[in-house]
């Protein structure tokens, strides 16, 4: 390699030059490991033997260091083919001898390992040179022993011409690596290649060759794959290095290399056992042979250096190490994450010191959003206590809020097993309250009965004042958490609220967390109406700010009840803040459960698109909560899934929920219905028998609520599509009463409007109305018109006056909601007469075939398409017209042809 050393080069020529009228000279190329002397050596050879020189070549080795003469013999080719061996003093006239005739070039690689013999005569042939037509060019490694040898010395003393070539510039990393590719690397290929070697001609040149056998090119997109790369040639090298180093000087770099990052002169010196005046000496000659980079702090060169003596170190001295390392930043008051990162580097038993600086960096680490290192602190924490007991039990509890996000059934087996070991039904309670109230409904019955226990421990709550009165609020909400699968228990949870009275306190964390509960069981069983929780739950949001972490609290479940209740804008704002504060150090869990609720409010507003996306990132992100079908992260991506009516969106969560179901349990509500709304319109029956399962399970569980899962309205959509028009206005009704109970206007209203459409006569007209009455005042303006479009039918079909203006009026709010117009406008060509937004071709042909009660799959086929396209012209349809699904797209079709107004296309 002869980059950037084309002055190293004239040197040399302009010493061969004067070489050859007799004025012979000793040159040394000296240098760090790894600079490319011995690459400067044999460009100096070609040189001269192109201008006429014989060159004679040695390399000395430390294994060959005993070898006397060995280095000689080699240089000067003698003592083979019979010859009388050479001695000491005969060096001067054999070199003599030989450049009588023409000059000579005497070159020898690694002089520090050469044997004393050799470098006897080296020494006195150097001193002597002058008078000679001879070069001797002889390489050193700086920092090396050998080099300071007394010997050594001699032959530097005598030299005429010292080179000492430098590591490569970020233009010759550039060149290198064209030529190593062949082809130019990219700016940021190059730079993070310079700054990863940090220009060392043997790391560069190791590095691009390993690259270069894997396939890898030199472009951006390698850039990722540069750090994680390790040689093994260069590796092999450097760790032979280090393994020849004196005692002293190995034992600092093995401090160096356990201190890591965080390495000051004061503790690796410390580490390292040695005085100040050596420490100094050392770290002096290890800069100069390249292992240590210039500067301050003791520092590797390049991460090769520091991998190589990792290598290099025995795993007992690295452990050992370690825990010294440890010890002395404890002792030093250095933070606790610096001091734990060399305790989970030791597998040796603790003391108690080293125990408790683990569990403090494990909390710090939680508390900064670090689940993943803190739950490495204290789980090996826990490892270093192993009998059973009280100090064990905590490390358990603090263990599992760290693992809650990433395991959270092994989290609840932790507490499990600790409670027993606490010794007060104060410290049981505070470790039940890290049991994230979601998993509850999976936990094992022991949960249950402990939860029971501590509380009765703690005793009647209206006796208790301070820390016990907030623990046995809380516990009392997750009894009955885990009691909303039972309708005795939501009825005595909805009996709970209402002894609370209208306004019930709010000032302590406890008491609101009691509260949401009780909330969220009542809206589910609809013993509540929707303006009263809706009202509640504002109260409780304005003294609940959004923070990090509330994805693990009942938090989760007051959003549940905003978006049930109606209350859309105030959760979104909730949540919008709680997603701004997530930890970004988590891997995406938290924001990926805060996404799910997101989704569902957008949802509910109408912003499909919006909706989607956020499901759809939810849904990648690696959320152990998928196991639990009951979690309000499955409810939020299933009825987001659903409400948005989106074929890809609905088939991905269904994935995710299938490869978390059991073989051996019932198969979930939430993929019955994802599975019902994947079926609805292809498969009518097999729909209709997955929304039945679906509602009489919920309503065994105490679920009412006809705003949480409609099943009802979805039951009589089928029922009136199959032919079955008495069931359909049966569950329509029900539907209805229920709406009218809870009272959020988008649920009744759409109830109302669903039962007016299969009420014939003045009755049925009433009934859309009224629906158009209720959803006005406080609906987005697309649900509206979807309603009016269902009243204009009506009136045409009962050839009553005033269906062009409804129809007109329909039109009009649809293009008013900006929400609906998400994926650009409603095309120009829309029917100003009719009010009906146009279609395209393709679109108005798909619904066509719809009205011919055509599937999406049999469209497909007779069009030539994929069911995608023919999925996503529906949904278009959808959108222009303002319905929510075959059944409104059917009615608005029936209106447009029996009004007699243009075709639906543009």
């Amino acid at each position: 390699m002869t980059l950037e050393r084309d002055v190293e080069l004239g040197h040399l020529a302009a010493v061969f030059d004067q070489a050859r009228t007799g004025a012979g000279a000793t040159v040394v190329i000296s240098g760090p490991l790894g600079v490319g002397r011995s690459a400067l050596l044999l460009a100096g050879a070609a040189w001269a033997r192109r201008a006429g020189y014989q060159v004679r070549w040695a390399a000395a080795s430390p294994l060959e260091s005993d070898f006397v003469l060995g280095v000689v013999l080699q240089l000067l080719a003698l003592g083979q083919h019979g010859e009388p061996a050479v001695s000491e003093s005969t060096v001067d006239s054999i070199v003599h001898a030989l450049s009588t005739g023409e000059p000579l070039a005497l070159l020898v690689d690694d002089l520090q390992w050469s044997d004393e013999a050799s470098l006897r005569a080296l020494a006195r042939l150097a001193c002597r040179i002058g008078r000679l037509p001879v070069v001797l060019v002889v390489t050193v490694r700086d920092g090396d022993p050998g080099t300071e040898t007394p010997l050594v010395r001699e032959v530097l003393d005598a030299a005429a011409v010292v080179l000492r070539p430098r590591d490569l510039s970020p233009a010759a990393t550039g060149e290198l690596v064209a030529s190593a590719f062949g082809e130019p690397g990219d700016e940021k290929f190059v730079r993070r290649c310079h700054e990863i070697t940090a220009g060392s001609p043997i790391a560069l040149t190791a590095l691009l060759a390993d690259l270069a056998a894997d396939g890898i090119r030199p472009a951006v997109s390698s850039v990722e794959d540069l750090s994680a790369r390790r040689p093994e040639s260069l590796r092999a090298r450097l760790v032979s290095c280090v393994r020849a180093l004196p005692a002293s000087t190995r034992a600092v770099v093995h401090a160096v290399a356990a201190l890591g990052d965080d390495a000051d002169e004061e503790t690796a010196r410390l580490l390292a056992r040695l005085d100040p005046i050596r420490w100094s000496d050392t770290v002096r000659r290890l800069t100069r042979l390249g292992l240590f980079a210039a500067g301050l702090r003791p520092r590797f060169a390049h991460v090769f250096a520091a991998d190589a003596v990792e290598h290099a170190m025995p795993a007992r001295e690295r452990e050992v190490l370690h825990l010294r390392a440890a010890e002395l930043g404890h002792h030093r008051g250095r933070p606790a994450e610096q001091v734990a990162a060399h305790l989970l580097a030791v597998t040796m038993p603790l003391d108690e010191w080293a125990i408790s600086a683990l569990r403090e960096a494990g909390r710090l680490a939680l508390d900064r959003g670090e689940p993943v290192l803190a739950a490495r602190c204290l789980r090996r924490a826990v490892f270093a206590v192993p009998e059973d007991g009280p100090r064990r039990a905590r490390l358990l509890v603090d263990l599992a809020v760290a693992i809650r996000d990433t395991d959270p059934a092994v989290a609840t087996r932790h507490i499990v097993a600790a409670l027993p070991h606490l010794g007060s039904a104060r410290e049981r309670g505070a470790a039940l309250m890290r049991l994230e109230p979601s998993w509850l409904a999976r936990a094992p019955q022991p949960v249950a009965d402990l939860i029971r226990g501590v509380t009765a421990e703690l005793g009647d709550v209206a006796t208790l004042t301070g820390v016990d009165r907030d623990l046995a609020l809380r516990l009392e909400a997750r009894t009955r958490y885990l009691g909303c699968g039972d309708p005795n228990v939501l009825a005595a949870s909805a009996r709970r609220l209402a002894e609370l009275g209208s306004e019930p306190a709010i000032t302590g964390g406890a008491e609101r967390e009691l509260l949401i509960v009780l909330l969220h069981s009542s809206m589910l069983s609809v013993r509540i109406s929707a303006p009263d929780a809706a009202r509640t739950a504002k109260r409780i949001l304005d003294r609940e700010p959004a923070a990090r972490g509330h994805v693990h609290t009942p938090a989760r479940l007051l959003i549940k009840v905003l978006v049930t209740a109606g209350a859309l804008d105030e959760a979104l704002s909730w949540l919008d803040t709680a997603a701004d504060l997530a930890s970004p150090l988590d891997g995406g869990l938290e924001l990926a459960l805060i996404d799910a609720d997101r989704a569902l409010v957008r949802a509910h507003q109408g912003a499909t698109a919006d909706a989607v996306a956020l499901a759809v990132a939810a849904a990648r992100a690696p959320v152990p909560d998928w196991a639990v079908p009951e979690s309000p992260f499955v409810r939020s991506m299933v009825l987001t899934a659903i409400e948005c009516e989106d074929p890809d969106l609905t088939r991905l969560v269904l994935e995710r929920c299938e490869a978390h179901v059991p073989v051996d349990r019932p198969v979930p509500a939430a993929v019955r219905l994802l599975r019902a709304s994947l079926a609805d319109g292809e498969d009518d029956v097999g729909a209709l028998s997955y929304v039945l399962e679906c509602g009489s399970e919920f309503e065994r569980l105490g679920w009412r609520n006809p705003a949480l899962v409609p099943w009802r309205a979805w039951a009589a959509r089928l029922h009136r599509r199959l032919g079955d028009l008495p069931e359909a206005r049966r569950l329509a009704d029900e539907q209805r009463r229920l709406a009218a109970t809870w009272g959020e206007p988008r649920t009744h209203g759409r109830a109302l409007r669903l039962l007016g459409e299969m009420t014939e006569g003045a009755r049925g007209v009433a009934l859309l109305q009224d629906a158009v009455d209720v959803l006005e005042s406080a609906v987005r303006p697309q649900e509206v018109a979807a309603t009016v479009w269902s009243l204009a039918n009506r009136l045409r079909a009962a050839e009553l006056p005033g269906h062009e203006r409804a129809a007109a009026r329909a039109h009009r709010l649809a293009l008013s909601d900006p929400d609906s117009l998400a994926a650009g406008p409603l095309p120009s060509g829309a029917d100003s007469a009719s009010g009906i937004p146009a279609l395209t071709e393709g679109e108005s042909r798909v619904a066509e075939l719809v009205a011919e009660g055509l599937t999406n799959g049999e469209i497909a086929e007779l069009l030539e398409v994929s069911r995608r396209a023919v999925e996503k012209r529906l949904t278009n349809c959808y959108r222009k017209l303002g319905v929510a699904g075959r059944t409104g797209l059917l009615d608005v079709l029936g209106f447009a042809q029996g009004s007699g107004t243009a075709p639906l296309t543009e």
